[in-house]
């Protein structure tokens, strides 16, 4: 019975890694055919089929443009994902986010006060992605340890973390907001847009980067979910089975904050995926992190691709180019997290 049980979850896991796939395959096709040049799918599908001409470097330029974009949102969306799971593992609060516990806020702080520092040192530093994403994670790891305190100071239960993570965002929401004033007055450039998760100036490198923080969060996930499953069940029974749970809460919360920190320094601040996409994931293959890990990351990733996608149709219906996707993501997101506040406090 155990066995067949065990077999039943395996084939479900596989079932939804392949349709999520699917989605995911069906979405970038969908991303790359929209944008405000007015090149759709069919002279997509003619690039990719005909013979190089001027016109064709020209819509080439164009899918490049759009493929960059779409890869970013995917590997975003499933960085925040995997962000967002480990920390409602090693909180236990199924309400915690990277974004409502102050990671996003804290570490785009960071950010903008290490490149102004860099840029009146004239080091050459604020054009360094490294520099970036290594003060970003520090500013996300301080940000969330700033949560766990001031939730100790308040309870420490699931509702006052959740109070203390909104105070903590909302301080740095302020102060990174006055930062990038700042950083944009002394640089003339439009840094105000990490505020709310802007796809428009990402390269390929920006990919690269995603891809490897991600790879090597995604790696160590993997090598910790007998932790966090043990963890699940309280300190006493990660002990007993072998497992330090000081451990699981420090590497957890490291990979966490440079999930995060990554996704801060490439595109800004984009909200509620960490939160949603675990729930998702619970929902298809229960709470085995073995199996959670992997479909979080997949939902993540289909999430921030589909919001960019709407923010891209809304901007070219109303002809004003794209809207941030953080915006997007913030107006799905933000019922979803009421849904689960009223769901908690009714059980």
């Amino acid at each position: 019975m155990t066995l067949e049980i065990v077999r039943s979850k395996i084939v479900r896991f596989f079932i939804y890694i392949l349709l999520l796939t699917i989605l995911i395959f069906i979405s970038l096709l969908i991303s790359i055919s929209i944008g405000s040049s007015g090149v759709n799918f069919r002279d997509i599908m003619n690039l990719l089929i005909s013979r190089s001409s001027d016109e064709n470097r020209i819509l080439s330029s164009i899918l490049d443009l759009r493929l960059v974009r779409s890869l970013t949102a995917l590997l975003v969306g499933a960085s925040l994902a995997l962000s967002g799971l480990l920390i409602q593992a090693v909180s236990r609060n199924p309400l915690a986010d990277p974004y409502i516990f102050g990671l996003s806020t804290s570490s785009l702080s960071f950010l903008a006060l290490g490149l102004i520092i860099a840029l009146q040192l004239d080091s050459g530093l604020a054009y360094n992605k490294y520099y970036m994403i290594s003060i970003a994670f520090l500013g996300a790891f301080s940000g969330y340890i700033m949560t766990l305190i001031l939730s100790r100071f308040a309870g420490g239960g699931a509702l006052s973390m959740v109070l203390a993570g909104v105070a903590v965002s909302s301080f740095f929401a302020s102060l990174s907001s006055i930062l990038l004033y700042i950083l944009q007055s002394m640089t003339r450039s439009p840094f105000i847009y990490l505020l709310t998760g802007f796809f428009e100036a990402v390269s390929w490198r920006d990919v690269g980067y995603l891809a490897y923080s991600l790879a090597i969060c995604f790696i160590a996930s993997m090598i910790l979910f007998k932790h966090l499953n043990a963890y699940l069940y309280g300190d006493e029974y990660s002990m007993s089975v072998g497992f330090n749970p000081s451990t699981t809460r420090v590497v957890a919360s490291l990979v966490a904050a440079l999930a995060t920190a990554t996704t801060i320094a490439i595109v800004g601040v984009i909200g509620f995926i960490g939160i949603a996409s675990p729930h998702i994931a619970r929902a298809l293959v229960g709470s085995d992190h073995k199996y959670t890990i992997v479909i979080s990351i997949l939902v993540g990733g289909l999430l921030v691709l589909l919001a960019d996608v709407l923010s891209r149709v809304i901007g070219v219906v109303l002809m004003i180019g794209s809207i941030p996707t953080g915006f997007i993501t913030a107006l799905i997101g933000s019922p979803f997290l009421a849904y689960i506040v009223i769901r908690r406090m009714r059980s």
